[in-house]
């Protein structure tokens, strides 16, 4: 595995941070006229006093009414650097950078910034050693920090926020060693945080981590690795990576994550490959934390064992009560549709699938639904459903997991869709209402009616479902 080409795809190319609110409606989706009535309030949010001093932002996260939004920019003045972490609100219009070169300190990037659903902290993935008293500022210098907000919102400005170095050993030692680029995620109160490290130093394995805040440092509890890799390397000359893209539910007691071994197994055991040295796939699981469980989430309900689906998949997002899950799959067993034809290959054409675990919510999963987001909506019940014909990915949850937001390439699923974006992630953002059915596309000109170049990636949904970042 190439850890360098890793740890440098963060720097790519920087958009534009634009939030919508009143997003879902009762719109007829048949037409995208009327689909798109009920989106509005479309602004840029990755600016500085004015929108003529716009920044560039990726990878943005929303707190829960929408107020505040943090993401990665680019940074202003003399700074040279690529990237540096912010925190908007949206209330004040107030712009705060959250990790500018200090005085007396080495210069470093930031890769991640997330604000809580609650919008009482952030969390960042940087280099910069915010607590120099924790951090040695070592290694590869990649840290995980929180802070709490002052009165949860930004009216002290940056001046005086309190970190916390929250990736460290199981002693409080600082880890320096985080993956950039395989997912940072954090409950709605942001005191469990999930990333992902070397299982152990220099080790190309991954594991997903977690760190319960609540828990005071040297204490069992507070850091925690994900359960479900094997004991030993694999012998089939397959390249394996781990565990990848955690996602916390927002009570912070289920954490799902990518992985290419079958980790719900009760021996965990490496995906199995046709032939020796070919990529394995990966499938998502879901830790239960409370009871120590790991569950299959890609596959047929009722069905245990990543070799339940065909296909591979990853990128999932976990509701508030880890009830329902989102992730991609190119599986076309999951869920009865019309799927776009594969090639001679194996099919490569993600859709975005959810995972309910308890549809009547009397606390057992013996009544698991799968559902399709990304397909065509249909007139009757009886209608067979046609997935997108291009990959949508990128899911992301309200917090009772009945609306998502994703990002599709696909040119089916709306009446008039643009050319999608020369990279693999950009495309036009939709959002899908399960309950009904209805889809409706959040990246429209500010008119509300025009749909926008597809050049859209990222997706972050607020807990209400009422606003998309992105």
């Amino acid at each position: 595995m190439d850890t360098s080409a890793r740890r440098r795809r963060w720097a790519l190319p920087l958009g534009a941070v634009t939030a919508l609110g009143a997003l879902v409606g009762t719109a007829d989706p048949s037409s995208v006229a009327s689909a798109l009535r009920s989106v509005s309030g479309i602004t840029l949010e990755s600016t500085g006093s004015t929108p003529e001093r716009a920044v560039g932002g990726a990878r943005p996260s929303v707190s829960a009414d929408g107020r505040l939004v943090a993401f990665v920019g680019s940074p202003t003045g003399k700074d040279t650097r690529l990237t540096t972490a912010y925190l908007r609100d949206r209330s004040t219009e107030t712009l705060v950078e959250l990790t500018p070169n200090g005085a007396g300190m080495r210069t470093g990037e930031a890769a991640a910034a997330i604000v809580s659903s609650d919008g009482c902290s952030v969390t960042v993935l940087t280099q910069l050693p915010l607590n120099l008293f924790a951090d040695d500022d070592l290694a590869d210098r990649w840290d995980v920090y929180r802070a709490p907000l002052p009165e949860c919102d930004l009216s002290g400005g940056r001046d005086g926020l309190d970190w916390e170095l929250v990736s460290t050993d199981a002693d409080g030692a600082a880890r320096n060693d985080i993956d950039v680029d395989a997912g940072l995620a954090v409950s709605a109160t942001g005191t469990v945080v999930a990333y992902v490290a070397p299982v152990a130093r220099k080790s190309d394995l991954r594991r997903v981590f977690v760190a319960d805040l609540t828990i005071a440092v040297g204490d069992t509890g507070r850091v925690s690795g994900v359960p479900g890799l094997p004991g030993e390397a694999s012998d089939n000359g397959s390249s394996y990576v781990g565990q990848l893209q955690p996602s916390v539910s927002g009570d912070g007691d289920h954490i799902a994550f990518t992985s290419d071994a079958l980790a719900d197994a009760a021996t965990p055991a490496w995906a199995p490959v046709q032939r020796a040295g070919d990529t394995p796939g990966t499938q998502v699981y879901v830790w239960d934390r409370d009871v120590d469980d790991v569950s299959l989430v890609s596959g047929l309900p009722g069905t245990a064992s990543g070799s339940a689906s065909r296909g591979s998949a990853s990128q999932p997002s976990v509701s508030s009560d880890g009830t329902s899950i989102a992730f991609v799959s190119t599986s076309h067993d999951l869920v009865a549709a019309r799927y776009p034809e594969c090639p001679a290959g194996g099919c490569t054409t993600t859709q975005v699938f959810v995972l309910d675990r308890d549809v009547n919510g009397d606390g057992s999963e013996d009544d698991a639904a799968l559902s399709l987001a990304s397909h065509r909506p249909t007139q009757r019940d009886t209608d067979v459903f046609v997935a997108g014909n291009a990959p949508s990915s990128m899911p992301s949850l309200s917090a009772d997991g009945s609306i998502v937001a994703f990002v599709s390439r696909a040119s089916n699923l709306l009446a008039s869709t643009p050319q999608p974006g020369e990279d693999a992630t950009d495309g036009d953002i939709l959002v899908t209402d399960l309950a009904s059915g209805r889809i409706r596309r959040a990246s429209v000109r500010p008119d509300t009616a025009t749909p926008a170049a597809g050049v859209n990636t990222a997706p972050a949904l607020s807990a209400t479902g009422r606003v998309v970042t992105f």
